[in-house]
C-alpha cells in the first residue's frame, strides 16, 4: 500500500469537519478529482523505510476547493445581509418620503382652512352693518311705500341676519408631528398615516366654511334683490302721498318727489338704502308740514269762531227791542169772481190847492221898539 492510498480515508474522514454544507457543484467536483471510482485497494500500513513525501498529491486539491467553499459562502452570506440592508433602507427611505408628503399635505390644508375661514369672516363683517342699516330703513318705511315689496325685503334682510347667526365652524385641533425615530420604518409610516388623517379633517373643515360663505353669498343677494325692488315702488308712493299732503309749499313736495326718483335709480344696496334713507326724511317732513299748518288752520278758524260768539261791548250795544213778529206767509187770493177782463182804469188824482199865504201882522203902537231905529 503505498502512502497516497493510505492518506485517502483519512482525507474523506476530515471533510465534513472542515468545511461545512457544500455547494453539489462542488461536492460533485471533490468527488470526482480526489475519490477515483474504484476506489483502490486498502494497502498496509506503510512503515517509516517506505513513507516518502508526495509532491503535487491531492491534499493540495482538497485545501483550495474547502477554501473555495468557504469564500462562495461567506459570499452568499454577506450577499443576503447586502440585499436586506437594501431592502431595509429602501423601505426607511419611502416611509421617511410618506411622513413628509403628509406633512405637506397638512400644510397645504391648513392654508386652505385659513384661507376659507378669512374669507366667510370678511363677508360676514362687511354684512353686519348692512344688515343694521336696512332694518332701520324698512322701519322708517312703514306707510311710506309698498307694503309688500316692504315686507318681502325684510324677509330677505331676516334670513341674512339668521345666517350670520350661525356659529362659525370650529377650528380642528392644531397639527403636532408624533416624535418618532428616523431609523424606524413602521414608526414612520404611522405617523404619515397620522399626518394623512388630520389633513383630511381639514379639508372637510374647509369645505364646510366654503359652503356656509356661499349661503352667506345668496343671502347677501336675496336682500341686494329685494332692496331694489322695494327701491323701484318709491315714485308712485310719493305721487300719492304728495297728494294726501296738499297744503305744504312746493319746495317740500318737490324733495319728497326728487328722493323718490333718485332711490328708484338705485343699482345696488348702499345706493337703494341712501335713497330710502332720504326720502324717509323727506316725507316725514312733509308730513310734519302738513300736520303744522292743518293745526295752525284750525286754530285760526277757532279763534274767528270764537270772535263771531263773543258778546260786543257795552258801548256798541243797541237798544234792546221787541222781537219783530214773525212774518206770515201770504195765503194768496182766496176763490171769488174772476175779474174783468178789461177793467176800467182809476181817475186821475185832482192836485190839492196850494194854501195861501198868511198876511204879515200890523205893528202895534205899544211896541215902542219896533219902532225904533
Amino acid at each position: 500500500m503505498s502512502a497516497s492510498a493510505a492518506q485517502v480515508p483519512a482525507t474523506r474522514l476530515s471533510t465534513p469537519s472542515s468545511a461545512g454544507p457544500l455547494d453539489p457543484h462542488v461536492a460533485t467536483d471533490f468527488d470526482r478529482v480526489i475519490l477515483p471510482d474504484p476506489l483502490p485497494e486498502p494497502a498496509p500500513l506503510p512503515t517509516a523505510a517506505t513513507v516518502t513525501p508526495r509532491r503535487g498529491g491531492g491534499s493540495g486539491r482538497w485545501w483550495a476547493a474547502a477554501a473555495s467553499i468557504v469564500l462562495i459562502s461567506g459570499i452568499v452570506v454577506a450577499g443576503i445581509f447586502t440585499v436586506q440592508s437594501a431592502q431595509a433602507r429602501e423601505r426607511l427611505v419611502a416611509a421617511t418620503a410618506a411622513l413628509e408628503r403628509a406633512e405637506e399635505a397638512v400644510g397645504a390644508s391648513q392654508d386652505e382652512w385659513d384661507a376659507a375661514t378669512a374669507a366667510h369672516d370678511a363677508l360676514a363683517t362687511g354684512a353686519a352693518p348692512v344688515t343694521d342699516r336696512t332694518g332701520a330703513a324698512l322701519a322708517a318705511l312703514a306707510g311710506m311705500t309698498d307694503e309688500p315689496a316692504r315686507l318681502a325685503a325684510q324677509e330677505a334682510l331676516d334670513a341674512l341676519a339668521a345666517e350670520l347667526q350661525e356659529s362659525p365652524e370650529a377650528a380642528p385641533a392644531a397639527y403636532t408631528p408624533a416624535p418618532v425615530e428616523d431609523a424606524d420604518a413602521e414608526a414612520l409610516l404611522a405617523a404619515a398615516g397620522d399626518a394623512g388623517e388630520h389633513g383630511e379633517t381639514l379639508d372637510a373643515a374647509a369645505a364646510d366654511v366654503r359652503a356656509d360663505t356661499t349661503l352667506l353669498e345668496e343671502r347677501m343677494a336675496g336682500l341686494r334683490v329685494a332692496l331694489l325692488a322695494l327701491a323701484a315702488t318709491l315714485p308712485p308712493s310719493a305721487e300719492r302721498i304728495v297728494a294726501e299732503n296738499p297744503l305744504p309749499d312746493v319746495p317740500v313736495r318737490d324733495a319728497t318727489l326728487a328722493a323718490a326718483q333718485a332711490g328708484a335709480a338705485a343699482t345696488d344696496e348702499a345706493s337703494a338704502l341712501a335713497g330710502m334713507e332720504t326720502y324717509a326724511a323727506a316725507v316725514a317732513a312733509l308730513r310734519a308740514e302738513q300736520a303744522r299748518l292743518a293745526e295752525e288752520q284750525a286754530r285760526q278758524r277757532e279763534a274767528a269762531q270764537q270772535r263771531s260768539q263773543a258778546p260786543a261791548p257795552r258801548s256798541q250795544r243797541q237798544p234792546a227791542t221787541e222781537p219783530l213778529p214773525v212774518p206770515v206767509p201770504d195765503p194768496g187770493p182766496g176763490p171769488g169772481p174772476a175779474p174783468d177782463p178789461d177793467p176800467e182804469p182809476e181817475p186821475e188824482p185832482e192836485p190839492e190847492p196850494e194854501p195861501e199865504p198868511e198876511p204879515e201882522p200890523e205893528p202895534d203902537p205899544d211896541d215902542w221898539w219896533v219902532w225904533r231905529p
